[in-house]
């Protein structure tokens, strides 16, 4: 089984990863609310679907084997805005997503310089 949490993805869009993923995967995939506040284990538990995502588009992944993350990332559907990948952590899931949104921001800013502080 495979459970991600997304948002930032139209029902559209989140219809078009469902149906690429669950060529190869028992899958599930929870929407957002349209509430950038509503904390992650309640969406979780909620089983919430079909709701219309806002701010950053966000992949997490929610029920996964290790092998999972790198298969997923070689199948995400290149027509979708790619996203910020995650894990659910003790600590993330009682976050709210603006908030996870903009941790994984801030993650991916930080890394890009490291990143670019190392090729000097």
């Amino acid at each position: 089984m495979l459970k991600l949490l997304i948002d930032g993805y139209t029902t559209e869009e989140s219809q078009v990863l469902h149906s690429v993923l669950s060529k190869s995967y028992d899958c599930v995939i929870l929407l957002s609310t349209k509430s950038l506040t509503k904390v992650i284990a309640q969406i979780i538990e909620e089983n919430e679907q079909n709701f219309e995502g806002v701010g950053v588009t966000v992949c997490m992944f929610v029920e996964y084997k290790e092998k999972d993350i790198n298969a997923l990332l070689k199948l995400f559907p290149k027509s979708l805005k790619r996203p910020l990948f995650c894990i659910l952590t003790d600590s993330n899931r009682e976050w709210n997503l603006a908030y996870l949104g903009n941790h994984l921001i801030e993650e991916r800013r930080e890394m890009t310089e490291k990143m670019k502080q190392s090729q000097k």
